[in-house]
């Protein structure tokens, strides 16, 4: 028997790129449900999550449309517009995006 998870809804939903592994991008695939790492967004660095709710991992070179949720939400409600592009962090900068829709009451 399969287990489904529960679709999560972000607070924004973004279209991802994920850099390639040669400009200093993820040496892999994301994991297969969700990505912790941190969002820079107007020089502010925010702690993020992203779902993959097609339980398939996103590759380096690789676009996707993704729910993001913040960590502290009230701490991205000053920064977070559509069309306002960020930057992602593990260790080294490896994806960026642009913000689709805003979920979050801001």
């Amino acid at each position: 028997m399969k287990i489904v998870k529960p679709i999560v809804k972000g607070d924004i939903v973004a279209r991802v790129t994920l850099y390639g592994t040669s400009p200093g991008g993820r040496h892999g695939p994301t994991p297969r449900d969700e990505l912790r790492c941190m969002m820079v967004i107007d020089g502010e660095t925010l702690d993020v999550r992203l779902y993959f709710h097609s339980e398939r991992p996103l590759r380096p070179g690789q676009t996707a449309k993704i729910p993001i949720r913040f960590l502290f939400p009230d701490q991205a409600k000053k920064l977070v517009s559509v069309g306002k592009t960020f930057l992602l962090r593990e260790m080294n900068s490896i994806g960026e995006g642009v913000i689709d829709q805003v979920i979050m009451t801001v």
